[in-house]
């Protein structure tokens, strides 16, 4: 829910705040209610607008590793998303947005997930084989133009979560798993890596420099820098209407 405004995103806004603070189980008295005075605030996703994917596509682009990583080859980065049922109000796109701004600055960048229809492993793989590929994302339709093959036969996975967990060093990671991208990548004579030893700013204290690593997109100093921008400007809003408001998932004009 950190990462683009979806399923759990809404839920947690949609429901259970604005649930509490509407006192709708009848659960508090008036005199509660009113001495909350609207202090709570629901922050926004590292994505919330299709402007943050722009911005998240550049910071990236910035980071060291990463932009090492694309000079050598091919960059895939691996989000989680949402089950078309459950993507709510098309958050699934941003993914989509961020990958084309990614594209524009190096077009060996890719963008996947482990949850939303037409981006798994098998569907990136088949974007590096370049081509034009319509989405259908909520009630919007969205187009992307891969172009020629892409050449490489070296790439460089990352997750595009907030913590490297399960879905990184399984999903993404796991060489035994002969459906990892790791091996699904290899398996389609791209010399891949998942792990990386170049990453400055491991969380692990006992982390030494040399040894593999995924890094989650919260270890990345500069992108925590944009989620707390998110909780600056939510914090403004405290003791007003815009309080319990997020940004849509609409299409910015």
């Amino acid at each position: 829910m950190q990462v683009i405004p979806g399923e759990e995103y809404r839920r947690v806004r949609d429901s259970y705040v604005k649930d509490f603070m509407n006192n709708r189980n009848g659960d508090f008295t008036d005199a509660y209610m009113k001495s909350l005075d609207r202090q709570v605030v629901v922050g926004t996703p590292l994505m919330a607008e299709e402007s943050d994917t722009k911005t998240l596509a550049t910071t990236l682009n910035n980071e060291a590793d990463v932009k090492a990583a694309v000079a050598q080859g091919i960059v895939a980065f691996m989000g989680h998303g949402n089950p078309e049922g459950y993507d709510y109000y098309g958050g699934n796109i941003r993914y989509l947005q961020l990958e084309d701004y990614l594209r524009a600055i190096n077009p060996n960048y890719y963008v996947g997930t482990v949850d939303m229809d037409e981006t798994y492993a098998e569907d990136v793989l088949a974007h590096i084989g370049g081509g034009i590929y319509d989405f259908e994302v909520g009630d919007m339709g969205y187009r992307q133009n891969y172009g020629e093959p892409n050449q490489s036969k070296k790439a460089q996975l990352f997750v595009l979560m907030s913590i490297a967990g399960d879905h990184a060093h399984n999903d993404m990671a796991d060489d035994e798993d002969d459906e990892s991208w790791y091996s699904l990548f290899n398996a389609a004579g791209i010399e891949t890596a998942a792990y990386e030893t170049n990453f400055t700013e491991a969380c692990w204290k006992k982390y030494k420099s040399g040894e593999e690593y995924i890094p989650g997109l919260a270890e990345r100093s500069a992108v925590r820098k944009l989620w707390m921008n998110h909780t600056r400007q939510a914090i403004a809003k405290l003791g007003t209407d815009e309080a319990l408001s997020t940004p849509t998932t609409a299409p910015e004009e």
